[in-house]
């Protein structure tokens, strides 16, 4: 498997499935600040990947392209997409209400 141009062992389940894992982020400063609503499932179409999401908030992320090969040369056409997110931070947690302890 080939996500973008990191190149990944598949691990065959049966003979119609197998199962690749996702390779570390190519790099933190290639994700760009997109809403969901503008990831699409290929350049030439319209159909959105997220077709109920919104234009905010804005997500640290990248969509790429899966390949799937066989003898790591011959490339196997495919749509396949891989969406990688920044990890999520929590930078302050208040509560301002809700349930409190009694004791």
């Amino acid at each position: 498997c080939m996500f973008h141009e990191s190149l990944v062992p598949a691990k065959f389940i049966s003979s119609e499935e197998l199962v690749c894992d996702s390779p570390q982020l190519f790099a933190a400063s290639q994700l760009r600040w997109t809403p969901l609503n503008e990831h699409r499932h290929n350049s030439d179409t319209f159909k959105p990947l997220f077709p109920m999401s919104h234009g905010y908030p804005l997500f640290r992320s990248e969509l790429v392209d899966v390949k799937l090969l066989m003898n790591a040369q011959d490339i196997v056409a495919s749509s396949l997409k891989y969406l990688y997110q920044d990890d999520l931070t929590v930078d302050y947690i208040s509560r301002s209400d809700g349930c409190k302890r009694r004791g």
